[in-house]
């Protein structure tokens, strides 16, 4: 924040939702001031963070943690092909079993951003088990976005697929993945467990 002018700059590090409180204080006469309460809002940056390692990709969800969940509201974009060693990859998001929204009751927690695959593969080597309702990628909210890129792995489960659910858009991928189901009298999907009302595919 430029103090003089009061103009806010957000750099690429910045992640992609960023909530600012100011409080606005006047001097008055007497050498005294007065303060209004704090005023908060929400400022959106819509740069491209690059993903260039396994790393950098698993880096984006470390667990049901705050910070997490503000790095499913970033933008990303893929320079490179992503390979993930077997045993280190892991569901991106919680699935529908696994959260609840305290405020609006919604189930799971996705993308919320747009995910570039720019052409680039994204593979996982030895599969992934996981839980109901669930997939590599746990969700796709609605506005969420992931396109041109390449999925290659396996996943095993009950009513899951390379994604768990989509509310969003999934736009000129291409699915290379084995989806195993483990019970036999659900259903699971190559590309997606489950499809919203607002999904797009």
């Amino acid at each position: 924040i430029d103090a003089a002018t009061g103009v806010i700059t957000l750099s690429e590090a910045c992640d992609n939702t960023a909530t600012f409180a100011v409080t606005v204080t006047a001097a008055i006469d007497g050498g005294n001031s007065v303060s209004s309460d704090p005023i908060e809002f929400s400022i959106v940056n819509t740069e491209f963070k690059e993903i260039s390692t396994a790393e950098q990709f698993l880096a984006i969800w470390t667990g049901d943690n705050e910070e997490s969940r503000v790095r499913m509201h970033n933008n990303y974009i893929f320079m490179s092909d992503i390979t993930i060693e077997s045993g280190k990859a892991k569901v991106i998001g919680l699935g529908m079993d696994n959260y609840t929204d305290p405020d609006t009751g919604a189930k799971g927690y996705g993308i919320f951003g747009t995910w570039d695959g720019n052409g680039h593969e994204l593979y996982w080597a030895g599969g992934l088990n996981v839980s109901w309702n669930n997939g590599f990628i746990a969700k796709i909210e609605n506005g969420g976005t992931i396109k041109n890129l390449k999925f290659s792995g396996g996943v095993t489960g009950v009513i899951h697929g390379t994604i768990g659910l989509v509310n969003g858009t999934v736009e000129n991928c291409i699915f290379n993945v084995n989806a195993t189901n483990s019970h036999a009298s659900q259903p699971s999907g190559v590309i997606a467990g489950a499809v919203g009302a607002n999904g797009v595919l």
